[in-house]
C-alpha cells in the first residue's frame, strides 16, 4: 500500500492522478492525515521540496525518520532560500545535511537525495 499525505485539496487531486498513472493498479493507494504516523512501518518516505515550507521542519524530520523501518530510505530535497521566486519558503541558517545525519539518516552512495535510516 502506498500512503500519501497532501493537505492541499488541489494538489491532492494532482497526486491522485500521478499515483494512479504510475501505480497502474499494481499497489493500492490511500491518503492519511500525516499528523501522526506509525513507527518503523515504511520502506520509503518521499518528501520532495516539503521541509522548507514547514514551521517546524526538524519535528517533521524526526517523525518521518521514526516512521521508517530499520534500513528504510528517505528520498528528500529541500531548497531553503526565500526570495521573490520562493516566497513560501522558510529561510534558515541551519545545516540541513547535519540535521539529516543527526536524525539517523545517512546518504546512500551514488543515489542523489536518497538517505538510509541507520539508527
Amino acid at each position: 500500500t502506498v500512503d500519501c499525505v497532501e493537505i492541499n485539496a488541489e494538489l491532492r487531486k494532482f497526486t491522485e492522478y500521478r499515483m494512479e498513472k504510475h501505480l497502474n493498479g499494481k499497489r493500492p493507494m490511500r491518503f492519511i492525515s500525516g499528523s501522526t504516523l506509525p513507527t518503523k512501518t515504511y520502506d520509503m518516505v518521499m518528501a520532495m521540496d516539503v521541509f522548507e515550507h514547514l514551521p517546524d521542519p526538524l519535528a517533521k524530520l524526526v517523525q518521518l525518520t521514526a516512521a521508517l523501518k530499520p534500513g528504510g530510505r528517505m528520498f528528500t530535497h529541500s531548497d531553503w532560500k526565500a526570495d521573490n521566486l520562493h516566497p513560501m519558503h522558510h529561510e534558515t541558517t541551519m545545516d540541513w545535511e547535519k540535521e539529516l545525519l543527526d536524525a539517523g539518516l545517512r546518504p546512500v552512495k551514488g543515489k542523489r537525495f536518497m538517505y538510509e535510516k541507520v539508527a
